[in-house]
């Protein structure tokens, strides 16, 4: 019988996965919308007081436990096609964290 533990970790990871695939739905219409007002250029102009832009952030507590959840350091005016890559390789990585979850629960 799979364990509560087991089903809870897949949940999370399937979650996981089509939360993903919305974003990147997202941005893929975004990109294309943004393309056609651009001339095909993929980044936000360095308009630092424009909130349309994609942001990197790692938050202090990544390196240290103890740390605000609230400071960090981020990037900013990340290419959309760049964040759309970085989706697709985390559902990569969620997809096979998924198979291995499944196989071990079928075990269990």
């Amino acid at each position: 019988m799979i364990t509560k533990e087991s089903a809870k970790q897949i949940y999370n990871l399937y979650s996981q996965i089509e939360k993903s695939n919305e974003v990147i739905t997202i941005l893929e219409k975004c990109k294309e919308q943004y393309e056609k007002d651009n001339e095909g250029i993929d980044i936000i102009p360095n308009n630092w007081s424009s909130h349309k832009y994609i942001e990197l952030h790692i938050p202090d507590r990544f390196l240290h436990s103890d740390a605000s959840p609230y400071s960090g350091t981020s990037i900013y005016h990340i290419s959309v096609t760049e964040a759309i890559l970085v989706l697709q390789n985390h559902i990569v990585r969620l997809e096979k964290a998924l198979e291995a979850e499944k196989k071990k629960a079928m075990e269990e």
